[in-house]
Order: C-alpha cells, then sequence, then structure tokens
C-alpha cells in the first residue's frame, strides 16, 4: 500500500487496510503504528514530517531497499506463492460441521451463503472503482477475486443442496 498509495500517513494506511477484503490486514493503531516504526527500521520505507494546518504528521514512501523487497516478494518462485490449500474458515466449519445438529448445520450454512452473496455484492461494487484506476493488473486481481467469490458461492450451494 505504500508503494502503490505513498507517501500515506498510519492513518491512511489503516482506513487502507479496514477497506481491504483481506482477512489478514489489522486494522488497529494498536498494530498499524508498530508495524509502521518495524518497517522504518529494517529501512523498508522511510518518513517525512508535514505539517497540514494544525496538525502535524509524518507520511511514509517506499526506500530503494523497501522497493527491492517488494519487487523479490512480487517475483518470488511459484511454489512459495501458490502450493498448498488457502486458509478458507468456510471450508474448516464444514470439515466440523457434523459436531452440530442437522438443523444447526442448516442455518450454518445458510449464514454462509448469505455471507458470500453480501461479499460477492461488495466485489461486483467496486468494478467501477478499479476500471478507473486504468491498471489492467489491478483489475485483472479484481476479476480473480470475483471468480473465487462466485465459485465459493456455487460450492456452498452444492454443500447446501446436500444436507440431509
Amino acid at each position: 500500500m505504500v508503494w502503490r498509495d505513498g507517501p500515506v500517513t498510519p492513518y491512511a494506511l489503516r482506513k487502507l487496510a479496514h477497506e481491504s477484503r483481506s482477512p489478514q490486514l489489522s486494522t488497529s493503531a494498536g498494530s498499524m503504528y508498530p508495524l509502521v516504526e518495524r518497517l522504518v527500521e529494517r529501512g523498508l520505507i522511510d518518513g517525512e514530517a508535514f505539517i497540514q494546518g494544525k496538525r502535524e504528521g509524518t507520511a511514509y514512501r517506499i526506500t530503494k531497499i523497501g522497493l527491492a523487497e517488494l519487487r523479490a516478494w512480487i517475483a518470488a518462485p511459484a511454489n512459495t506463492v501458490a502450493s498448498g490449500a488457502l486458509v478458507d474458515p468456510i471450508r474448516t466449519r464444514l470439515m466440523m460441521l457434523n459436531a452440530l445438529p442437522r438443523q444447526k448445520q442448516r442455518e450454518v450454512i445458510e449464514n454462509l451463503r448469505r455471507a458470500l452473496e453480501d461479499d460477492l455484492e461488495d466485489v461486483m461494487a467496486k468494478r467501477e472503482e478499479f476500471e478507473l484506476l486504468d491498471d489492467p493488473h489491478a483489475l485483472a486481481a479484481w476479476r480473480g477475486d470475483l471468480l473465487v467469490q462466485r465459485a465459493r458461492l456455487k460450492w456452498l450451494k452444492e454443500v447446501e443442496a446436500h444436507l440431509p
């Protein structure tokens, strides 16, 4: 986010993380500010003080070292990126669904399906935002998210159809 959206303040990073669909990003101040400090200590980002009205702050941008690290991470061999199953809390719950009575199983599946339908609507609503970026890679990432959400919803509907 610092590379793409920088220079940014820690507050702006928190806002971007909050708007992200990634569950791995924490938006709490208690995690964001220490993360920014660690990135500065490692030389991956640096900050520049600014004054805006009566507010003082620091805006961060990626350093040459940070850009090199980012590029190395992006270009990592496929076996370190694409191998193994992704963490999926729905799949994990389904593996243990038999711990619930049949009626409760159906309720859980229905709730999960509704949540996925809401997620799919959210993804679809962001299409224009990604198209306006005029970045084919960002649009491809959006489309990947769209296809994953559609596939998850189809899969969950199959599970729902086979419930006893």
